[in-house]
């Protein structure tokens, strides 16, 4: 049996936790004018912990909702190693902004965002039509099968 409700309460439980340690990153380090790579740094892990926790419920739903366990493994494997090449594109390029002494921040946090959620939505868009590209071959197979059986 599958099941991914476990990653699920463990993107959640990661979530509060570092809402927690945030919280009291912000109330140690001094404040700057502007954005820290702290921030920044912070932010994105907050950002590919939200999209983890969405694409765990994406996986959970393929299995589930769509009654389509295969494909749910197959999402499963390709995750593992997706969304650590997106979590290590991230993490490099908050590394980078940190050599830029608080230059473009701004810039690379946007970078990291576009960068999680595009990944993950254009993975989930594809998912889904390969989703419904098998339906409709599923749907078609008893057809054929008719019309061969009927010539």
């Amino acid at each position: 049996q599958f099941s991914v409700m476990p990653r699920v309460a463990t993107s959640l439980i990661c979530f509060l936790s570092l809402m927690g340690v945030q919280t009291g990153q912000t109330a140690v380090v001094p404040q700057p004018a502007g954005a820290s790579w702290l921030d920044l740094f912070n932010g994105t892990i907050m950002q590919l912990v939200i999209a983890a926790l969405i694409l765990n419920v994406f996986i959970h739903a393929i299995a589930f909702n769509w009654k389509d366990e295969d494909l749910a493994q197959t999402v499963n494997i390709e995750m593992r190693y997706g969304w650590a090449m997106v979590a290590v594109v991230t993490v490099v390029v908050s590394a980078v902004a940190s050599y830029t002494r608080g230059v473009g921040l701004r810039e690379f946090s946007l970078v990291n965002q576009v960068g999680i959620w595009v990944s993950s939505f254009v993975y989930m868009y594809w998912t889904t039509r390969r989703h419904s590209e098998k339906v409709q071959k599923a749907a078609a197979a008893p057809a054929a099968a008719a019309a061969a059986a009927a010539a």
